[in-house]
Formats: C-alpha cells, structure tokens, sequence
C-alpha cells in the first residue's frame, strides 16, 4: 500500500516530535523499593538468649532515577471540555510520557512513588503505547498521593 510519507519525511516528523518533546518535558524522579542493609550490631550472643536472635541493625539505602517526562494535568476525559461539563480538581490526577529508558526503569521492579512538581505520585495502573510516525512513547496515569 502506498504511503503519503516519504522515508525521509516519516524520519524528519518523528525526529521533530521527538525535539518537542525533549524542548517540553520536565525532570520526575522514580522512588524504587530502597534496599535493605542489614548490619550486626553485637557479635557475640546475650546470656540467656540463642545466638540466631542477636539484635540487629538494619539501615536503608535509597533507589531513585531521574527522567524526563512530559506532564500533562487531569484525565484523558477532560481534555475536551464542554460548556455543561462540571470542572474537577486538576491537580489529582496526572498523566506522563516517558520515553523508553523511563519505562524500562518504572516497570523493572517495585515503584514506591515518582515525584515531580513537588508532589509525590503513585502510578495508577500499567502504561498505554503513544506512538507517533515511528516514534514510541508510554504515558503512565498518576494519582496524587495525599
């Protein structure tokens, strides 16, 4: 089947959606489960005590990566308003548009929250493929944690 596009035109479009959306995009910060350390505090065990419950020390070393994510305000139903349409709080709810890297990162393992307009998030459910030409984007819905 014939395409409207050359090559060249699909390359050139996709490149410039992609310039778009690095000129548009903000920083977010994806909070992974942190990983626990666990570390002896006392070596030798307390009279009276067995020696596999000495008390311990547990500290926790944080996990996060820095993406860039285009933030869009309110669901996808809102995005049409109407004149009868009842206006809700936009600030509850929240889309991003990551690129591969982000995904990858999101769905590798637990997600705690992603941060960003000095709000924390939680991911409501999976992502949904954006694509444009022949460029890939995933956007997460995110829900406002109170």
């Amino acid at each position: 089947m014939a395409s409207l596009l050359t090559d060249a035109q699909r390359a050139s479009f996709g490149s410039n959606y992609v310039d778009l959306f690095d000129t548009l995009s903000r920083d977010i910060v994806v909070f992974k489960e942190p990983i626990k350390n666990i570390v002896s505090v006392d070596s030798t065990p307390i009279f009276g005590y067995p020696s596999d419950q000495l008390p311990e020390s547990v500290t926790y070393t944080p996990v996060s990566g820095v993406y860039k994510a285009r933030i869009f305000y309110g669901s996808p139903d809102e995005d049409i308003v109407s004149l009868n349409s009842e206006i809700k709080n936009p600030n509850t709810t929240a889309r991003i548009r990551v690129r591969d890297a982000a995904k990858d990162y999101i769905e590798n393992g637990k997600t705690e929250r992603i941060t960003f307009d000095n709000k924390s998030w939680n991911v409501q459910y999976g992502f949904v493929v954006k694509r444009y030409i022949d460029e890939n984007f995933y956007e997460y819905m995110m829900k406002e944690i109170t």
